[in-house]
């Protein structure tokens, strides 16, 4: 598109370098603004390339193409667009916009924050303690977990994993109120589950002796 630039045109009329168009006056013998082709073309070209790009076929008989060609194509923008009302439930893949705003790893939790991986659902508190190890050191929460120490308390346990696999090695620390334990399995479960002794009181001497939580010996 371009302004017009006939030598008739009125120089800077909306501004310097903005020419415009004028009628000319005869009582100075300024002329009116002569047209031509150039200008012509452009205006068809610009008014067009819109009809067009809305895909509607050009008509010579209607009027209100470049009316519904403005529209169609604002409406085509606007239906990709989020809707402010959503909150972002209109995100069509919200596993693909956390990774791209770096929150992958990132859990949050009423007015506390948990470590990635932390799970707090009540399906997944159920779930194995050893399975949900082999997904990399974390910490979780565990009730009725197939290989918890019991079916009924609530388990907060920190998991210590050898490599990320189903078959690795996992050593994990559970604590339940007033008992500690240490377990001991692979990706597949936990296998064994060892008394954590609460010493309390005044000074003592003498050795300790504690199972191994690997095994049966004792260490003392």
């Amino acid at each position: 598109m371009h302004r017009i630039d006939t030598p008739t045109a009125q120089k800077d009329k909306f501004g310097q370098g903005k020419n415009g168009f004028t009628n000319g006056d005869p009582a100075t013998g300024r002329r009116a603004t002569d047209l031509n082709s150039d200008m012509w073309d452009a205006v068809q070209e610009e008014v067009c390339t819109v009809i067009e790009a809305a895909g509607i076929p050009l008509s010579k008989g209607e009027h209100t193409q470049l009316h519904a060609a403005i529209g169609r194509l604002i409406y085509e923008q606007v239906k990709t667009r989020l809707e402010k009302n959503q909150n972002g439930a209109d995100i069509p893949n919200k596993p693909l916009f956390l990774q791209n705003v770096g929150l992958v790893d990132v859990l949050f939790k009423g007015d506390g924050r948990f470590l990635a991986g932390t799970f707090v659902s009540d399906a997944i508190d159920r779930t194995s303690i050893g399975a949900r190890a082999a997904t990399g050191c974390q910490f979780m929460r565990a009730h009725q977990a197939p290989d918890a120490p019991d079916q009924v308390s609530f388990w907060q346990i920190i998991t210590l994993s050898e490599v990320v696999s189903p078959t690795t090695v996992v050593d994990v620390l559970a604590v339940s109120g007033n008992n500690v334990l240490f377990g001991h399995g692979t990706g597949t479960g936990i296998t064994s589950w060892r008394q954590v002794a609460m010493l309390e009181g005044g000074a003592f001497t003498g050795g300790i002796s504690a199972p191994n939580m690997r095994g049966d010996t004792l260490v003392t």
